[in-house]
């Protein structure tokens, strides 16, 4: 019983959203986040810049909980907004903004 739990504890989800347990979003409160700290890499409407990729282009794998994992655990050369500057509140948000954006290709 003791293996078992630690086998569980160990494969509790690598991604920072699954360990701490992402919270539902809510995407209208989102895009106004989104518009604030996004908007200016990846454009108002989410369709790109020279500086960041389209959101309207994610494959489909890209669920809310893997846009939140990307958001908090960024790779280069997206900058790492969270905590300096989002809550886990706004990382939700946005990744339930961008994930219904996304599904309207």
């Amino acid at each position: 019983m003791a293996g078992l739990a630690l086998l569980l504890t160990a494969c509790s989800g690598h991604a920072s959203g699954e360990r701490a347990g992402m919270i539902r979003g809510d995407g209208a409160r989102g895009r106004s986040v989104y518009l604030e700290r996004c908007a200016a890499c990846h454009g108002a409407e989410a369709r790109g810049t020279r500086l960041g990729p389209s959101l309207h282009a994610l494959a489909p794998s890209w669920n809310e909980k893997r846009i939140f994992v990307a958001i908090e655990e960024p790779e280069a050369p997206m900058p790492k907004l969270y905590p300096s500057q989002l809550t886990r509140r706004d990382l939700a948000d946005v990744a339930a903004y961008i994930d219904g954006i996304a599904a309207d290709k």
